[in-house]
């Protein structure tokens, strides 16, 4: 029994039943796959440009495009699903070669990290679809950041970083980041040129010698190379908490040989007395508080700019009395400062009742195990 399928509309044909193949028909010679079609609200390539030699038969009418994410097997054709552009044909152009955008992907895209795999057929005008053709294979790569200039620089330089697909800016999902102590700061863009590939940023305040990040619709990438800050900036603090005239260091990079007229302040105080000050470490000594103060916040400025604040708790102080020597029943009475408006009291490795507690003091009843205690 012999199946005729017809079309008398001139138009694409989108049966799902595989077509008669001619002995006669040559198939098509595919050329290559690349990133093509326009930006989508993703950030992503909309889909994957395929080209092949336009098959010279004047009976060539049409062809059928196939996709999948493995080797597509089999001649003559038989799973007429991987056909791309909906099941349809794609019409013949004049054109040599014959292009198509590929853009039918679930999400809107093709997967970064997958690999496509295609191969076409040629339809004639009495709807032989020919043998399939060469295999073609393309991986899809995120957008990437190859190089930047210039390699290091100040805070409000700008630097120009070249790149690959990153498509036409959108401030909603797109951005530049610099590391910083914290984490990353988002720096301004001056321009974003899809076109050329090219970005151009200012550097951030706070930033620190890192790598720089391209973030395309969450999608971050990131150059080999570190760009070096050039600008004074702090790291970390070696100390969570500690006590007034205990010693504290805080490291950086490019702070300067000596303190001149810079300055570590501690709870918006007057500058603390500076033991060591060179270009990557400052140590300072933690200068007498206001004694209800209990968190503090430790402010480094060098050259006239604050540099970054770090979080200190000040270890609680016993002024007096300097010993006790109490019977059961007795209240003990404590003084001194940054105790706060709560907290635990131990006597003797043991937690004892408080009967009031406030910033500068403390008062217990003296229980059965108290002998002596020296605070």
């Amino acid at each position: 029994m012999l199946l005729l399928l017809m079309s008398c509309d001139g138009g694409a044909r989108t049966s799902t039943t595989p077509r008669l193949v001619s002995a006669e028909l040559g198939a098509p010679v595919l050329l290559g796959a690349s990133i093509g079609g326009e930006r989508v609200v993703s950030g992503l390539p909309h889909g994957i440009r395929v080209s092949w030699a336009r098959v010279n038969d004047p009976t060539a009418v049409s062809y059928y495009l196939y996709r999948d994410s493995q080797p597509i097997l089999g001649n003559p054709p038989d799973n007429t699903a991987l056909r791309v552009n909906g099941g349809a044909e794609i019409l013949q152009v004049p054109d040599d070669p014959v292009t198509f955008d590929d853009g039918e992907f679930l999400g809107g895209h093709p997967v970064v990290g997958e690999t496509y795999h295609y191969r076409v057929t040629v339809v004639n005008d009495t709807g032989d679809e020919s043998d399939f053709s060469n295999e073609i294979t393309y991986t899809v790569t995120g957008h990437s950041v190859t190089s930047f200039v210039p390699p290091g620089g100040a805070y409000g330089d700008q630097v120009t970083l070249t790149c690959a697909q990153i498509y036409d800016f959108d401030d909603a999902i797109d951005s530049v980041e610099f590391p910083s102590r914290d984490g990353m700061i988002e720096a301004e863009i001056v321009s974003w040129d899809g076109a050329m590939n090219e970005i151009v940023v200012t550097v951030p305040d706070l930033a620190v010698t890192g790598q720089i990040r391209v973030i395309v619709n969450g999608l971050a990438a990131v150059p080999q190379d570190d760009f070096y800050i050039t600008s004074p900036y702090v790291l970390e603090i070696d100390h969570t908490h500690a006590a007034e005239g205990e010693q504290v260091m805080i490291s950086g990079e490019n702070l300067g040989d000596s303190q001149g007229d810079s300055v570590v302040a501690f709870a918006g105080e007057e500058s603390a007395p500076i033991l060591l000050w060179n270009d990557a470490v400052i140590t300072a000594i933690v200068p007498p508080i206001d004694p209800l103060v209990v968190d503090t916040v430790v402010g480094i400025t060098v050259g006239g700019k604050l540099l970054g604040e770090f979080d200190l708790e000040l270890d609680p102080i016993i002024t007096s009395p300097s010993s006790l020597n109490l019977n059961r029943g007795e209240t003990a009475i404590l003084n001194g400062r940054h105790f706060g408006v709560t907290g635990q009291l131990d006597v003797n490795g043991s937690q004892v009742i408080v009967s009031s507690w406030l910033e500068t003091e403390i008062r217990a009843i003296v229980d059965s195990f108290w002998t002596a205690m020296s605070p």
